[in-house]
């Protein structure tokens, strides 16, 4: 999606018609959180079976594996908060597929 486009970075279309939304994190070495803006967190709270967060693991130089995780969020961020940090483990642990690239 173009820059600013709020709450996710790819519109893919299912072939039964239904869309996904689908929000895009590279991973590295080392990496240990997982940042998501407010407007990333409240799109995946008002479209739960539609969006998916996809955590792409690198060796720091190419991608290793996608990992699709669905509904990531329990609740809204606090009203000041402009971004949070959720970590990265949990989220894996989490995914629902993983493909290997």
């Amino acid at each position: 999606m173009p820059p600013g486009w709020p709450g996710y970075d790819v519109e893919s279309r299912l072939p039964d018609g239904s869309l996904r939304f689908l929000e895009v994190k590279g991973k590295g070495p080392g990496s240990s959180v997982v940042t998501l803006s407010r407007t990333q967190i409240l799109t995946g709270l008002n479209k739960p079976e539609a969006w998916f967060l996809v955590v792409v693991e690198t060796d720091g130089e190419r991608a290793l594996r996608a990992h699709y995780i669905p509904a990531p969020f329990q609740r809204e961020p606090d009203f000041a908060a402009t971004s949070v940090n959720y970590d990265l483990g949990e989220l894996l642990a989490r995914a629902r597929w993983t493909v290997d690239l």
